[in-house]
């Protein structure tokens, strides 16, 4: 878990020195926030990464999709759906199938119906095929019983 504080203080000394930081800096920050379990800065510098103009790559998504579990929020995900679909193009098929499939696990795990459609949706689009087990889950959540205001799916 040390590995995290030393990336921050790093980064915190770059710019002491008037260096600025670029995508494999946050790349590393973001990955030594995501192994730590620190999700919420992980997804802080993503935004800050953006907002310094690096645009996400398949290494950031990579990292970012890690962050998904164990709770999952329909905003991490649409982000991740988002940038999967931006380097889907510069992914091989085994590593697209890999983000997408972990999008779909989380929007599953969330029960969330609007992006669990969208999970499922954008990866046909980019030809991945979810897996046996997330079609059998998500066929037992389409028989179940819909929340129609919420917009989640009630557990039976």
């Amino acid at each position: 878990h040390g590995h995290f504080p030393n990336a921050v203080e790093v980064l915190s000394r770059m710019r002491a020195r008037g260096l600025e930081a670029n995508a494999i800096t946050y790349n590393s920050l973001i990955d030594a926030a995501a192994r730590t379990g620190e999700a919420a800065a992980a997804w802080e510098f993503y935004q800050e990464m953006v907002k310094q103009g690096f645009p996400g790559d398949k290494y950031t998504c990579s990292i970012l999709t890690k962050t998904l579990s164990p709770n999952p929020t329909c905003d991490r995900i649409r982000m991740c759906l988002d940038l999967v679909h931006e380097i889907a193009a510069a992914c091989d098929v085994k590593l697209r199938t890999r983000l997408y499939h972990s999008t779909i696990e989380a929007a599953l795990q969330l029960g969330d119906s609007t992006v669990l459609i969208r999970s499922f949706s954008q990866a046909r689009q980019h030809r991945v095929r979810p897996t046996a087990a997330a079609c059998r889950q998500l066929k037992e959540l389409a028989t179940s019983a819909r929340d129609p205001v919420a917009g989640h799916w009630k557990p039976q």
